[in-house]
């Protein structure tokens, strides 16, 4: 048989195919986080609430308060999208 470093990746690509587990090429690139923000929010041009609900129902936390690039938080508690009456 022929070990070589390609063979061998060759043969680990196949059993990963061959469990239903996807290659390390097929994998996602790392998501980026919005620093302003925790749990993490995509970093984009810019983020509605609904949108974050979608993600978040119970809305995100601002790492300081004063940064918030989304404008997300309306009553400038420190959160942002919560859900009414919390």
């Amino acid at each position: 048989t022929c070990d070589t470093p390609h063979v061998r990746t060759a043969s680990i690509l196949l059993a990963l195919v061959a469990v239903g587990l996807p290659s390390p090429a097929a994998a996602e690139p790392a998501k980026r986080c919005h620093v302003a923000y925790r749990p993490c929010l995509p970093v984009r041009a810019d983020m509605d609430c609904p949108a974050v609900r979608r993600l978040y129902p119970n809305g995100v936390h601002l790492v300081k308060r004063k940064l918030d690039p989304y404008r997300l938080d309306a009553d400038h508690d420190g959160r942002g999208c919560e859900p009414s009456g919390s």
